[in-house]
């Protein structure tokens, strides 16, 4: 372990984070069949609501590694959770799509943050065998939450208490977090004493892009998550709306494919 802190909280804090920037995308998918009617609004308005939040994490994150860098993971970690948690107050507030859009680019921003500082917290604190174990653990919470747990939550919560209730979990969640990473995070990067400019740090993103091996390799994982996105644009819908099932449903039978999945 390259940093003296302690091992047991810093594996928890690390999970924890691997599960903040994925979690608002599945934890509401069962509500959005009722958001259309609940907002006014149309099915792609509401699929759109995932879609921009997911190009914001991925925008964000190349804008903010560099000063995960210079600054360290603590500020970016927190900003994040701060903006992001900013973000979706205006998704439970919001009484029209515009003003859930304009919540979850927001929420999106921060994110962002949120998702690329996980990583590096595991890579600035362990090596070897070490991070391939904690690695393994945080992709299996990983699943276990996103893949199984949240659909079937989302689902019970739509039918007993209205899509409000997705949002406030989220709140509660990512507020739990902020809070913990506050008070017991510590910080795991010294921050860069040199002068190195961030433009010549987003030069050397061209650098890595040219890699075959990299490319090929984000190529791949992109299309493996497009997958899982266009999973929660269309399943809810089809579910739902063309089969004529509860949000409930959806998440056991969401709920299932999760099994198959981290199975």
């Amino acid at each position: 372990m390259a940093k003296q802190v302690n091992t047991g909280l810093l594996i928890f804090l690390i999970i924890l984070s691997f599960n903040l920037s994925a979690f608002p995308v599945d934890q509401y998918s069962a509500s959005l069949p009722a958001m259309v009617h609940a907002l006014n609004s149309s099915i792609n308005v509401m699929q759109w609501s995932i879609t921009i939040f997911v190009i914001m994490i991925g925008v964000s994150q190349l804008l903010l590694a560099p000063f995960s860098d210079r600054l360290g993971r603590r500020p970016i970690l927190l900003g994040g959770l701060v903006i992001f948690l900013i973000g979706n107050v205006i998704c439970i507030l919001a009484s029209t799509g515009t003003e859930l859009i304009i919540g979850r680019i927001i929420g999106g921003i921060g994110a962002g943050g949120i998702s690329l500082t996980a990583p590096a917290l595991l890579g600035d604190t362990f090596e070897g065998k070490m991070l391939n174990r904690i690695t393994a653990y945080a992709s299996m919470f990983y699943s276990l939450l996103i893949y199984i747990l949240s659909p079937l939550i989302a689902g019970y919560l739509q039918v007993h208490f209205g899509w409000h209730a997705n949002f406030i979990l989220i709140f509660c969640y990512e507020a739990l977090a902020f809070l913990i990473v506050l008070f017991l995070l510590p910080e795991t990067h010294r921050a860069m004493t040199n002068k190195t400019s961030i433009g010549k740090m987003f030069a050397e993103y061209l650098t890595i892009i040219k890699q075959p091996v990299y490319l090929s390799g984000s190529i791949c994982m992109s299309l493996a998550w497009c997958l899982l996105v266009v999973f929660n644009l269309i399943v809810p819908f089809l579910i739902e709306n063309s089969l004529g099932y509860s949000a409930e449903h959806y998440g056991y039978l969401t709920f299932l494919v999760g099994i198959a999945f981290f199975a």
